[in-house]
């Protein structure tokens, strides 16, 4: 009796462990989801700003955050009308290419880790270039 006991509650964890997993791939994808109808012209560092502002939250609300990270910093995002720096966006992504891949890298082991210190290293390299 105390195995099955044992048993259900290990089993318990596990779809715990589980559904919080599911909870988290689905969070990410209404993430990505967004900030590409939304225009992110660096979605690794977009991606990572709005799920550090969303776990931050009281009652998580992915729009919100997209929109939130919009206002704040409008750098991330294509600009929607035109006007005289309109391919602001655009132009980073080319400076970008140049590099020889450094911040795209820096990029992806920001994404990759979470790590605010590998999130400030992809942010101080994208600003040197």
């Amino acid at each position: 009796v105390d195995g099955g006991v044992e048993r259900v509650e290990e089993l318990e964890r596990e779809l715990g462990e589980a559904r919080r997993t599911i909870e988290a791939l689905e969070r990410r994808q209404r993430v990505d989801a967004l900030l590409v109808e939304a225009e992110a012209v660096d979605l690794e560092a977009a991606r990572l700003l709005t799920e550090r502002a969303v776990e931050q939250m009281d009652e998580p609300d992915v729009s919100a955050a997209v929109e939130e990270l919009r206002r704040h910093r409008p750098y991330l995002f294509r600009r929607r009308e035109g006007g005289a720096g309109g391919g602001g966006g655009v132009m980073a992504a080319r400076e970008e290419e140049g590099d020889g891949g450094e911040v795209s890298q820096a990029a992806a082991e920001a994404a990759a880790s979470g790590d605010r210190r590998d999130l400030l290293r992809y942010l101080r390299l994208r600003r040197r270039k």
